[in-house]
């Protein structure tokens, strides 16, 4: 039962330290995704983004559909702006 135990808290102490570097990383992923001007930079963050927010596919689509929209017409920094502008 002692082993049980302890493996239990070592397991948790990893799942939160394996949480902290998820949120880190998942930051780093923003971040880059919201500063770059470049089209490729974005396309290819936002699988990265999406895997770590467990997007469902409805949200991956129109999150997909604004990028490409923002492709062709808008800057990013609007469709992000309109995307945070609740918080």
């Amino acid at each position: 039962m002692e082993e049980l135990l302890s493996y239990l808290d070592r397991t948790k102490k990893s799942s939160e330290s394996d949480s902290a570097i998820n949120m880190e990383y998942l930051k780093t992923c923003v971040y880059r995704f919201m500063a770059t001007t470049e089209v490729s930079e974005r396309k290819r963050l936002f699988p990265v983004i999406a895997t770590i927010m467990r997007l469902t596919s409805a949200e991956k689509a129109t999150v997909e559909a604004a990028l490409a929209s923002a492709e062709n017409q808008e800057p990013v920094a609007k469709i992000v702006s309109g995307w945070f502008g609740g918080l």
